[in-house]
Order: structure tokens, then sequence, then C-alpha cells
């Protein structure tokens, strides 16, 4: 069994004009809500192994938030080819992953984030929209992550921070 974990990233400022798109930064209430899950991972034991973060701006800071609240004990790794990727990259990532590793957490961007949630629980007609901060946990029943594919998890749970924190904080 192997466990597979989606973030979109937080909330995020809207581009000026003299930013680009990769460089948004995430606004105060993104960097909380970061937090705020990752506190609800640290306190139901549902820490990653390992995070695969994109390295947009946005994405990053979204990771350091959460990685604060589990107290830094997550491996992470940045990688490039997560802003705005094919899904076939994002299988690709998992496909390479060593054996050892038991789960994974993806943080990156829409729709990325929610096709390969699709991808993976089903034949790609699933349909859902995974809002910033959007957390969704995947099993699937595979030994080896060579043989992850579509249809291949099944979703466990779905958490979206805006239903468990307080609106206007």
């Amino acid at each position: 069994m192997k466990r597979i974990y989606i973030m979109r990233h937080g909330k995020a400022e809207w581009t000026r004009d003299d930013m680009e798109d990769f460089d948004r930064p995430l606004k105060p209430r993104g960097r909380k809500a970061a937090a705020f899950m990752g506190s609800l991972l640290a306190v139901h034991q549902e820490i990653p192994e390992l995070i695969i973060s994109s390295t947009a701006r946005r994405a990053k800071e979204t990771t350091e938030a959460l990685l604060e609240a589990v107290e830094n004990r997550i491996d992470v790794t940045y990688e490039d080819g997560l802003y705005m990727p094919q899904i076939s990259h994002m299988v690709n990532l998992l496909r390479g992953l060593d054996a050892s590793v038991d789960s994974v957490m993806l943080i990156g961007h829409n729709p990325a984030c929610e096709q390969l949630v699709a991808h993976l629980v089903s034949q790609g007609d699933l349909q859902m929209y995974l809002p910033t901060c959007g957390l969704v946990c995947l099993d699937a029943d595979i030994d080896t992550w060579m043989d992850v594919d579509s249809e291949s998890a099944r979703m466990k749970w779905f958490l979206v921070p805006k239903l468990f924190m307080k609106k206007h904080t």
C-alpha cells in the first residue's frame, strides 16, 4: 500500500503588471491555511515521508508553512516540472520514487492537481474542485510506485481548510 497526498498551494496574491505568475507570493490567509493544514496532519499523524513541491513561489511558501507546522519532519524536493505540468509528468514522478517511500505529498497547482486526482481514482471522468490549500489523501493498493496509474488509488479523505478555520481570521 502506498499513500499519496495531493495539495494545491495556498491562496496567492494576484499578479501585478511587474510580476510573473511564477513569482506570486502567498497572501497572509494562504500562509495561515497552509500552517493549519500542517497542524491537522501532525495532530492526526498523517505525516508523509516526502514532499515534492513545485518551485513556484506560492507553492514553496505553502511547503514552508506546512513544514513549520509539522516541525520540519518531512524531506522535501523541489521540482521545476510541477509548475504547469502534464499529468504524465506527475505520474512519472510518482513512478520514479524509491520503493522504500510509502507516502508522498505533491504540492502544486490547478488544474493539474485536480486532474491527477481524477486520473488516479478513475479513468478521468471524476469532476472535482480542489480549492487553495485543499488536500486529498489517496491510498494506492500497489507494492511498487511503478504500478501507479489510472484507477490505481482510492480517495481516503479530502480536506478544505475553509471548512475548519474561522471565517475572516
